[in-house]
């Protein structure tokens, strides 16, 4: 038998390396980009239902009649019912499109899990108010870094989402002290000096 001197080919051992090296970036990579499509799920919900009830709060104003939007837990939708607030809310038929709150996502209000929670606009586009935190489900309790916050002002009504981790950070920012800056003491030796 003649053996062949100049071979093309890879060794067993450069094989098993270039395996290895495969499968830590697979490992490394499918987790991040899992946890990213996760995100942008949550971001995407979180945004349909600012949306849906920044919709609600246009028909109030429009129509000039007092609209509550409900956010049911229960039945995972958002929508919108004539009528001030109360429990007497969640009898009346919706008259805004539904939008339905995805089975990966939760809905928080003062760190409770809602089951039902209400905001009420009214004709002069005022609201009930409120603020709701829109998560993974994944999570136990919200940590005021992951998710979106959706807060509606109770003077104007508006409806404004942001990243958890920013509302935290600007939550008590208007509380904070301005910084001065530092005084200058002058000597008295330099005083009698100078003179």
């Amino acid at each position: 038998m003649k053996l062949i001197k100049n071979s093309a080919g890879f060794s067993l051992i450069e094989l098993l390396v270039v395996m290895i090296l495969i499968s830590l970036i697979a490992g490394i990579g499918i987790p991040r980009f899992l946890g990213s499509m996760e995100r942008a799920d949550v971001r995407a919900s979180a945004g349909k239902i600012a949306a849906a009830i920044r919709a609600s709060r246009n028909r109030s104003v429009a129509e000039k009649i007092p609209l509550t939007v409900i956010i049911n837990g229960e039945k995972r939708a958002v929508y919108g019912v004539t009528g001030g607030g109360g429990m007497e809310a969640f009898e009346r038929k919706p008259i805004t499109p539904t939008e339905e709150i995805p089975e990966g996502v939760s809905i928080w209000k003062e760190r409770m899990k809602i089951v039902t929670a209400t905001v009420t606009f009214h004709p002069s586009g005022g609201s009930s108010g409120g603020s709701f935190i829109v998560t993974s489900a994944d999570l136990n309790m919200p940590d005021g870094e992951t998710g979106y916050v959706i807060n509606v002002d109770p003077l104007s009504g508006r409806v404004r989402m942001q990243s958890a981790k920013s509302a935290s950070a600007n939550k008590f920012s208007q509380f904070k002290r301005p910084k001065r800056p530092p005084l200058r003491m002058r000597s008295t030796t330099a005083k009698k000096e100078s003179k």
